[in-house]
């Protein structure tokens, strides 16, 4: 028969690995909601083609910064490592840095890039690699879109959609050993989308019946996106650390191949009559000095951003902006070490890319975006474009908030506890009224008041969809906290009480516990299936209640046995210290995930305890 100590162990580990999966369901949980209204862009296009170039792991500072000029002369000066990208943040374009999130990863990146939003956690169970919930994007929304580079990156936005042609290299060559020439991959990458601009069709278009003419229509369409994805430097940075002379050649390889990639766009439509090419160049996350990414270290979240084409003012026509100040690990801009100047820097947020994006082809930004447009990478000299494209992303914002508040009010467990159901974020109370007006005022001409009303209405919405999206989060802390309580309180009664114990509880104590507990888990499920909540909501709200009923009994029963050890001295004291103790250790372990040096000091420690233990037994021995 199994005894009560192996039965209270066996259900210990379970409920630790319910508790431990409740992390998914506190931080992890989807920020998208479906159901939104559509919203549209009154505006004109800037640009009718948009090329999105996303080079995977590359780190902002190994991008700007300087190094030695060739030859032997030690005083030449510093030249840039990348001259055609350097060249166009100095002077035909807008740059900064683009700030990712964790987990940065290659899909999450895209993701916030092209939907402007950051990676729906679900995601991670099918290891970024597939798309666990559908989402808008900006190939989805494009009249006719290409997609080049890897297998695991390309398929995310192309499969599935018709108007998405693709081309991809064999899975094997994503090989991230040190020998393999890692540039090549990016090499490829520039190749073949010059042979699409050149009139090449693949046979899988062929198949599927493009001909010449039709793919020379579709490039020569209006809201046409490219898609490159180049994987080299993540490979030379795994393989070689992104501070050493592999990376370092790879920023060159692909330095060389944006300029031919432009050279080829310039050539392909020279002399035509149509709006032109916008170029917006990125990363989808950085990488560590160790070679490594995923993490929030600013080497693997500050990535470089360099815009021009149709609709991008250059540096020195752009307007001063509050909203470009510079932040991170390298704000104020390293002038010596860059070459560049800090007041030309506008920063942005990853997910703030898909909304330019979107607004130099005329678009609305991607349904589910949740980034605020950076209107400083727009050109001043086109007034109109600049408000509507505002206010498409303030009003695209605020059908994303109110969707969520609709949800909310619908499922939250938080609104159903508070009196009078949820509560709107306050700032939003008149935010119809403010996009009116803002709306009003471009229609007078007065386009500057529409921008600056456009954009706090959007900054506004993003907190509000924040708020949100955060509304259960403090009332699951606390349920799941108290299931940790519980359950320390029911080992706490059965240490404290000892397993000796013989006295019998009353069947009337017994049953009001009993009564007591399944009376507040049926109240608990009846509102947590009202809500409809998943099924794990229904444990974290029913245990702390069972729980306390076991702690009662506990108690009870020792209470009348007369066997409760908590009161004699010695044995209070080893409990006591024994808490202690664990407590102790959590914290330790606790500190140890933000600083890696709390386990080097903690295994110093138990070596030195080890050798005074062993010293002290052989001298006991001699003794003897």
């Amino acid at each position: 028969m199994v005894s009560s100590q192996t039965r209270l162990a066996v259900f210990g580990v379970v409920l630790h690995a319910l508790l431990i999966y409740a992390m998914f369901d506190v931080h992890f949980i989807t920020p998208l909601v479906h159901g939104m209204e559509p919203t549209t862009a009154d505006f004109a296009a800037p640009a009718s083609r948009l090329v999105v170039i996303v080079a995977d792991g590359l780190r902002a500072d190994r991008l700007f910064e300087l190094e030695d000029a060739p030859g032997d002369d030690p005083d030449a000066p510093r030249v840039p490592r990348a001259p055609f990208l350097h060249g166009v943040a100095e002077s035909r374009g807008r740059w900064g840095i683009s700030h990712a999130r964790p987990p940065t990863e290659s899909r999450p990146g895209h993701v916030a890039l092209l939907a402007g939003f950051y990676e729906d956690p679900s995601a991670i169970t099918k290891g970024w690699q597939a798309n666990a919930v559908e989402f808008d994007h900006l190939l989805n929304q494009s009249s006719a879109a290409w997609a080049i580079g890897a297998p695991s990156v390309v398929p995310l936005f192309a499969k599935g959609i018709e108007h998405v042609r693709h081309r991809m290299y064999a899975e094997e060559l994503e090989d991230f050993a040190a020998s393999n020439d890692h540039a090549a991959l990016d090499e490829w990458v520039f190749d073949r989308t010059i042979e699409i601009l050149d009139g090449h069709v693949s046979a899988e278009d062929e198949a599927n019946g493009a001909t010449r003419d039709s793919e020379r229509e579709a490039l020569e369409g209006e809201r046409v996106v490219f898609l490159l994805h180049l994987l080299g430097l993540d490979s030379a940075g795994h393989a070689h650390k992104p501070f050493g002379d592999a990376y370092a050649k790879n920023v060159k390889t692909v330095d060389d191949g944006v300029r031919r990639l432009v050279a080829a766009f310039e050539r392909r439509f020279a002399g035509e009559d149509d709006g032109g090419t916008t170029f917006l160049f990125t990363a989808d996350h950085g990488m560590s000095s160790r070679g490594a990414h995923g993490d929030g270290d600013p080497g693997c979240t500050e990535t470089p951003f360099v815009a021009w084409g149709a609709g991008i003012p250059a540096a020195a026509d752009a307007a001063a902006d509050d909203a470009c100040a510079s932040r991170g690990k390298d704000a104020p801009t390293p002038r010596e070490a860059w070459g560049l100047e800090d007041a030309a820097r506008c920063d942005v947020d990853q997910a703030d890319v898909a909304s330019l994006g979107a607004s130099v082809l005329g678009m609305p930004p991607p349904t589910h975006n949740a980034g605020s447009l950076p209107v400083s990478y727009l050109d001043p000299a086109m007034p109109s474009a600049r408000s509507g494209a505002a206010l498409a992303n303030a009003e695209q914002l605020l059908a994303v908030y109110r969707r969520k508040a609709a949800v909310a009010a619908r499922a939250s467990l938080t609104a159903f506890l508070t009196p009078g159901g949820l509560r709107p974020y306050a700032p939003l109370a008149g935010a119809g009224e403010t996009l009116a007006a803002a709306k009003r005022a471009r229609g007078e001409g007065d386009h500057d008041a529409a921008v600056d009303a456009a954009r706090a209405l959007a900054r506004a919405c993003v907190d509000g969809a924040t708020y949100l999206h955060l509304y259960d989060r403090r009332l699951l802390l606390w349920t799941i906290a108290s299931c940790f309580l519980g359950w320390i309180g029911v080992l706490f009664a059965e240490l404290a009480t000892g397993s000796d114990r013989k006295g019998e509880v009353t069947r009337k104590k017994e049953t009001r516990a009993t009564a007591v507990a399944a009376g507040v888990s049926c109240a608990a499920c009846a509102v947590l299936a009202s809500r409809r909540a998943p099924a794990t909501y229904y444990a974290y709200f029913t245990l702390p209640a069972w729980f306390a009923r076991r702690a009662f009994l506990v108690f009870a029963s020792a209470a009348e046995a007369g066997t409760n050890r908590f009161y004699k001295r010695r044995e209070a004291v080893e409990l006591l210290a024994t808490a202690v103790a664990a407590t102790a250790l959590a914290r330790t372990l606790c500190a140890a995930f933000h600083d890696r040096r709390v386990f080097s000091y903690l295994f110093a420690a138990t070596a030195v305890a080890l050798v005074a233990f062993a010293a002290r037994a052989a001298t006991a021995k001699r003794r003897r």
